[in-house]
């Protein structure tokens, strides 16, 4: 299983980025609570991004906070799941439809959460919704 860390980033001298990523309101508080530590997806950014902004999709439309990246996972469906799936935030049925028909999984490990106190409209970063995760530094 393979394992990008921040340190990786550090020792290479490589610029720090950061995303805003779309995630279900649903898990976007679980996310917010500690519940959910692992954030799955089929496709991931770059090595290089260590702070996620939470853009907590319909019906609440805001950006609900951020977290940073401990590590990101990529390895086959089942073994990712294996790996994350007592903090995974998510039931196996939602997780295997998630990843139907796919040979290859992204785990996201959560660092540190915060939680902002009022959320943040997307037009304070310049930003339309992602339909997954878009860089915006």
């Amino acid at each position: 299983m393979r394992s990008i860390h921040k340190d990786l980033i550090k020792k290479l001298g490589m610029r720090s980025r950061m995303v805003l990523m779309s995630i279900k309101p649903v898990y976007a508080d679980r996310i917010l609570s500690g519940e959910k530590k692992f954030e799955f997806r089929r496709q991931c950014f770059g090595e290089d991004v260590k702070r996620v902004e939470i853009y907590s999709s319909y019906p609440v439309q805001r950006i609900v906070g951020y977290f940073t990246v401990k590590a990101i996972y990529r390895d086959t469906p089942e073994k990712i799941w294996d790996l994350c799936k007592e903090f995974a935030g998510i039931d196996l049925t939602s997780y295997t439809a998630y990843f139907n028909n796919r040979n290859i999984a992204y785990s996201i490990a959560i660092g540190a959460v915060r939680a902002y106190p009022v959320p943040r409209l997307l037009s304070e970063y310049h930003a339309r919704p992602p339909q997954s995760y878009c860089y915006i530094c």
